[in-house]
């Protein structure tokens, strides 16, 4: 019996034996590949089209929205700010990062994304001065966060599901896979946003 040790097709690293199992005999008729074969996942590229970068599409309703309840809470200088309670639950599920324009809610002391889709918070985050209070709190897809939070002075207080953090010395999920180097001379800089 053979032992590799590496990736299988769910999420984690764990040991796999050579022999075919049932659930790698259902995955081969399901894919059409042979059992045992090991499947790459190809993640889609975020330079792909300029309609969808970073995850988003500039003219999804929920986007718009979002970007609308931003202004809003900037004109008004609101202090707490839940952008995702206001958001029905299908325009929630098409955020999936917060806009730049977050810079503006310098007012905000209180910032609460309770149980959302995001994956990723904006550097961003480093403008908003007045932030006492983050909440991100069962938001189970970010698994890592930017420094900037750090250079919120008022910053005291953060709610934090850190089981999800990659790295998390108690359940230890695992770390994405990296990308190969690409040497610069391979490199296509033309799919790059210049804003970014």
């Amino acid at each position: 019996m053979l032992l590799q040790w590496g990736p299988t097709r769910s999420s984690h690293t764990c040991f796999r034996t050579g022999s075919r199992t049932r659930s790698d005999r259902i995955h081969a008729a399901l894919t059409g590949t042979r059992a045992g074969a090991s499947v790459t996942r190809r993640r889609p590229d975020p330079r792909a089209s300029p309609s969808t970068r970073n995850g988003r599409t500039p003219d999804a309703p929920g986007w718009l929205h979002l970007l609308a309840l931003i202004d809003e809470a900037a004109t008004d200088g609101r202090k707490i700010f839940k952008p995702f309670v206001e958001l029905p639950a299908a325009e929630r599920h098409q955020v999936i990062t917060l806009p730049p324009t977050i810079t503006r809610l310098t007012a905000v002391t209180h910032l609460v994304l309770y149980g959302t889709n995001l994956v990723r918070i904006p550097p961003e985050i480093g403008a908003m001065t007045s932030l006492e209070i983050f909440e991100p709190y069962t938001s189970h897809r970010l698994h890592w966060y930017p420094y900037e939070p750090t250079r919120c002075p008022r910053l005291s207080d953060s709610t934090v599901s850190t089981r999800v953090l990659y790295g998390n010395f108690k359940f230890r999920p695992p770390f994405p896979a990296l990308r190969p180097v690409t040497d610069a001379a391979e490199a296509d800089f033309t799919g790059l946003d210049p804003g970014m």
